[in-house]
């Protein structure tokens, strides 16, 4: 597979091919073997998660640890060995960025599995759990349930290869619009980005999710909590707020269902709070629209269709003087 693809480092951000996966494996050092993989793509262009690989594994020793990954060794006995299926794992993983929740884990053991069939993978990676810390998210911990928590991602059945990819699929799209609004135009920027850290003295600043509720559907958790998750009740609604409301209006229209469980949410939050998400959706969107010193006939559409959808949440703010700031600007 060769080595690092530098030409993948400097495409625009949300033109890289991403390759999310997790992996079940019989321990943690190099030695020890995979017993579970699955990796989904998302394609340039692309909102969906597209599953390119789904299996189990048969290692050549024990299968480790039952009660972590719940992997049983008879239901490996019939399946591929890791070399078996290395070109299509090979495949599945070809001219993309590396992604997954805790990504240095997942990277060292599929080096460790090409290695011993003569492969050298070296790619680009993405840790979504870092750069949620960089983006300066304070949660209790970075686990991926706290992280989908946060992002108002779906989550189910912990500990399995296909739920876990999945999950950190969703997060990393979000991720990546949130580094776009952050001003990292290419992928090499995000990482150094994120390696300098972002400061989180300043309100965070809000993106698109590219999440679609009929893809992944809104999970009312206002007042929700799981052991070991201490935020703050009153920043927890705030947040939790936020991330609903960037899922709703992704698309410039707000479903029925969608409006309801965001009214919901609100019942946690003063007027002013509700104002406040509403005003940094407005702003982050107008000064995209606005990067280029220019505002055509289908960013003001578009503006003007997402203050309809936050006046129908019962606040907008006003659009015509600050389009006419930007219009006459420099």
């Amino acid at each position: 597979m060769g080595s690092q693809d530098v030409s993948l480092l400097d495409r625009a951000i949300l033109d890289v091919p991403l390759a999310v996966v997790d992996l079940e494996t019989t321990g943690f050092a190099g030695a020890d073997e995979l017993v579970e993989l699955c990796v989904f793509r998302v394609e340039p262009g692309s909102q969906q998660p597209r599953r390119a690989l789904d299996t189990l594994v048969r290692p050549d020793g024990d299968v480790g640890p039952t009660r972590i990954h719940g992997i049983r060794a008879e239901e490996v006995a019939d399946a591929p060995r890791f070399g078996d299926i290395a070109a299509r794992v090979a495949m599945a993983l070809n001219g993309a960025v590396l992604v997954a929740h805790n990504v240095p884990f997942d990277l060292r053991m599929l080096q460790a599995a090409f290695r011993r069939c003569d492969i050298e993978y070296a790619p680009p990676t993405l840790c979504t759990s870092a750069v949620t810390r960089a983006l300066g998210y304070v949660l209790p911990d970075y686990q991926l349930a706290t992280v989908c928590r946060q992002f108002a991602v779906p989550y189910v059945s912990a500990h399995t290869a296909r739920a876990d990819a999945l999950a950190a699929s969703w997060v990393a799209l979000f991720l990546r619009r949130h580094l776009r609004m952050q001003g990292c135009v290419t992928f090499r920027q995000a990482l150094g980005r994120c390696a300098a850290g972002l400061s989180v003295d300043r309100p965070l600043p809000v993106s698109w999710t590219g999440l679609r509720p009929s893809a992944c559907p809104l999970a009312p958790r206002l007042g929700k909590t799981q052991q070991g998750y201490a935020m703050p009740a009153r920043e927890a609604a705030r947040q939790t707020y936020a991330a609903a409301l960037l899922a709703a209006v992704d698309d410039y229209q707000i479903e029925e269902h969608e409006r309801l469980y965001l009214f919901h949410l609100q019942s946690g939050l003063l007027p002013a709070e509700i104002a406040a998400a509403h005003a940094q959706v407005m702003a982050t969107a107008l000064s995209a629209c606005a990067a280029d010193a220019v505002l055509d006939d289908g960013e003001l559409q578009r503006l003007a269709l997402l203050q309809d959808c936050l006046a129908s949440l019962g606040w907008a703010p006003g659009l015509r003087n600050v389009v006419t700031q930007v219009e006459y600007r420099g």
